[in-house]
């Protein structure tokens, strides 16, 4: 009894003496191959199929995860992929959703076609109402304008106000002409007085509002309907521009200045309806994109859980751990500037993901008491000769080794079951120790015991009792056999492993 007593208060003295080499906790346990992620009171938070999202909780600055099969998806409440962007720190590529969004966006804001197209219906009837048309000649109705505010376009309203001014002067098949072509450049002018830039952009706010998954089909149907009015527009004013600069190029008027003069006006028009027609199928087609983003953010819904979609797919080799920092950002519209601008990165967390393994390992070096039996030869003075002695040693010491604990991944927190093996590399026979215990989670503290395995001596050819010339004949005769019957045992105390 005095001899226990000796041995757990040596134990207790010297359960600081141990250096810990600190193993990270494997994480939370994932049984399926699902995560689900949303963004609640400006936090990241998560939860399993099985907890369901009543019982999320906080990711925190850094989670881990400790996944049943090395492959997990990772599906996350829907937000609008237009005003918020996911970027993950373990890959390179630019994500093709921000690449969308700065293309329409930079196209959104570019002068469009209103820095050419001198359009202003206000000072075109002004200009109309001023004017005295000469009196057409015999057999003509005189040159057509379109009434009661002319064209659009300020240029062609004036160029027609100067050919009314000199309709007396021309014949009626001139007249006639010319009135054809008006006829024509109104149609024309009529059709592109719409800004179709305006109508996207009234899109493009729709689109960036939408709040709720169930949304996003109708408002992208709306869309695709409109773009296709667009497309047709887009032909129409083409067929109508070349119809428009066949009869320019035919026009015939004696008055070689104002032929020369009308040809012109009509080709500058031409030239920048065409411009205007390229920049808006150009943002027809920055916009496609867009759309498409948000088609793909609704496909991927989870079965199990309704609003969220598949974001990304983690995976790893076996033994390795993946590490990935996934930042949120969004973005607000700025209907004044037409630009998309960053907000704020509302949520930057870390993710760690592990293969799981219901045995949980730490390595520590510590102090233990050992109490062993072990063989040792010798030898002892016989007259002018040495005589082999055998004894057997018992020794109660401290012992410092390094050992690997195995305990229990999920267990209580009170008290768990730990074993452990352990290796004592300085001496010249080492130690090897095997033993186990209790340990208490909570206050990370545990108590161990278990048997000691050693090297002991043997004698090859001498034997107990003879006699040698020299002590080397002893040394060269010694061999160490590994025995598997311990030789003794130990206990120890650890502490913060």
């Amino acid at each position: 009894m005095k001899q226990l007593l000796v041995v757990i208060i040596l134990s207790l003295l010297c359960y600081e003496g141990f250096a810990q080499r600190v193993i990270p906790s494997q994480g939370n346990k994932v049984d399926k191959k699902r995560l689900y992620f949303l963004v609640h009171d400006e936090k990241l938070k998560y939860f399993t199929l099985e907890d369901g999202e009543d019982d999320k909780e906080p990711v925190g600055e850094e989670r881990s995860f400790a996944l049943k099969k090395r492959y997990n998806n990772l599906y996350f409440k829907w937000l609008n992929p237009i005003k918020y962007t996911y970027e993950w720190k373990d890959t390179t590529y630019n994500d093709e959703r921000d690449e969308a969004v700065k293309e329409f966006v930079n196209i959104l804001t570019s002068p469009f076609r209103s820095a050419g197209l001198n359009m202003d219906i206000a000072e075109s009837s002004k200009a109309l109402s001023k004017s005295n048309p000469a009196a057409a000649p015999a057999g003509s109705t005189g040159i057509y304008v379109p009434s009661p505010s002319g064209f659009n376009n300020v240029d062609l309203t004036l160029l027609f106000i100067l050919l009314r001014d000199k309709q007396n002067t021309l014949t009626p098949k001139e007249i006639e002409e010319i009135s054809n072509l008006s006829k024509e450049l109104e149609k024309l002018d009529k059709k592109i007085t719409n800004s179709i830039s305006d109508e996207i952009g009234k899109h493009f706010q729709t689109l960036i509002g939408i709040k709720d998954p169930d949304q996003v089909e109708l408002a992208v149907q709306l869309v695709n309907s409109d773009l296709s009015k667009y497309e047709t527009s887009f032909n129409e004013i083409e067929k109508l521009r070349s119809t428009i600069s066949q009869s320019n190029t035919a026009l015939s008027i004696s008055d070689v200045l104002l032929n020369s003069y009308t040809k012109k006006i009509v080709s500058d028009f031409l030239d920048e309806v065409s411009k205007g027609v390229n920049t808006d199928r150009d943002l027809v087609t920055k916009i496609k994109p867009v759309l498409n983003l948000l088609q793909e953010s609704i496909e991927d819904e989870s079965e199990d859980q309704e609003g969220y979609f598949g974001i990304r797919e983690v995976s790893f080799d076996e033994g390795k751990v993946l590490k990935t920092t996934v930042s949120i950002t969004e973005f607000e519209y700025k209907a004044t500037t037409n630009e998309l601008e960053k907000k704020d990165v509302v949520i930057k967390n870390e993710l760690s993901f592990r293969e799981y393994d219901f045995i949980n390992v730490s390595v520590s070096t510590g102090l233990f008491y050992a109490n062993t039996e072990l063989t040792n030869y010798g030898l002892s003075n016989s007259d002018d000769s040495f005589v082999v002695k055998q004894d057997t040693i018992e020794r109660s010491t401290a012992v410092t080794a390094l050992f690997l604990n195995f305990g229990i991944e999920e267990g209580s927190r009170m008290i768990s079951p730990l074993a452990q093996i352990g290796v004592d590399p300085t001496k010249t026979r080492p130690f090897i120790l095997i033993g186990g215990g209790l340990s208490i989670p909570l206050a990370k503290f545990a108590i161990t015991a278990g048997g000691i395995w050693t090297w002991n001596q043997t004698l090859d050819k001498l034997q107990p009792g003879q006699k040698v010339s020299a002590t080397t004949d002893l040394e060269k005769d010694i061999k160490y056999n590994f025995e598997m019957e311990p030789k003794g045992w130990y206990i120890g105390v650890q502490y913060m492993f």
